[in-house]
C-alpha cells in the first residue's frame, strides 16, 4: 500500500479538492478523512464528542485510527487530515507515529488567510473557536512547520499546493498524484 498525507488548516479546501478529484483516481484508491474518522470513532468507541475526551482517550483514538488506515486494502491511500491537533489543549502532531514510515509523500494545502476565513464562515459544519485572521496565520505557520518537520524526519518529499484558485490547485494535485502512481508502477 502506498500512502499520501494531505494536510492544511481547517477551511483551506483539502476535503473539497480531494472530493473533486476522487472520481478520477484509480478504483483501488481510498481517500480517508481522518478528522471524520476520529469523530466517528469517538462516538462509537467512547460515546463522546471529540471536545469532551481526555488525553488518554485521544491517544486511544489515535491508535484506533492507525489500525483503521493500516487495515485498508487499497493500492493507494490518501489521508485527508490536519498535521496539528489543537483539541488536546496542547499542539500535538496528529499523524500517528506508527504511520509516518509508511507515508510516500506529504502534501500541504495553503491559501490566503482571508479566503480561509471566508470558507470557515460559510461552512456551518466547522466549529472553530477562534476565527480571526491572526489565528489563521498562526495556524497556517504551525501547519507548515509541522509538515516540514515530518518531511525532514521521514526523508519523504513535501509538496505545497496553493489553493488560491480551486481549478488550478485541483489540476496540480491530480498531476502530482498521477505522476506518483505512474512512477511507482
Amino acid at each position: 500500500m502506498q500512502m499520501i498525507y494531505v494536510g492544511g488548516v481547517p477551511g483551506v479546501g483539502k476535503t473539497s479538492l480531494l472530493s473533486a478529484i476522487r472520481g478520477n483516481l484509480s478504483s483501488n484508491t481510498t481517500v480517508i478523512e481522518l478528522s471524520k474518522e476520529f469523530n466517528n470513532l469517538s462516538q462509537q468507541k467512547l460515546g463522546k464528542d471529540l471536545n469532551e475526551i481526555s488525553k488518554s482517550e485521544r491517544d486511544y483514538l489515535r491508535m484506533e485510527a492507525t489500525s483503521l488506515v493500516t487495515n485498508l486494502k487499497s493500492d493507494l491511500v490518501i489521508v485527508d487530515t490536519h498535521y496539528v491537533d489543537k483539541g488536546s489543549g496542547k499542539f500535538k502532531i496528529l499523524v500517528p507515529s506508527e504511520l509516518m514510515s509508511s507515508v510516500d509523500f506529504w502534501m500541504l494545502v495553503e491559501s490566503k488567510p482571508e479566503e480561509i476565513l471566508a470558507r470557515r464562515l460559510r461552512d456551518q459544519k466547522v466549529k472553530i473557536r477562534d476565527c480571526s485572521l491572526d489565528s489563521i496565520v498562526k495556524e497556517a505557520k504551525r501547519e507548515r512547520m509541522v509538515a516540514e518537520h515530518l518531511s525532514i524526519n521521514t526523508k519523504k518529499p513535501l509538496y505545497i499546493i496553493r489553493n488560491d484558485n480551486f481549478l488550478v490547485a485541483l489540476h496540480k494535485i491530480f498531476i502530482l498524484i498521477n505522476n506518483f502512481v505512474r512512477n511507482s508502477n
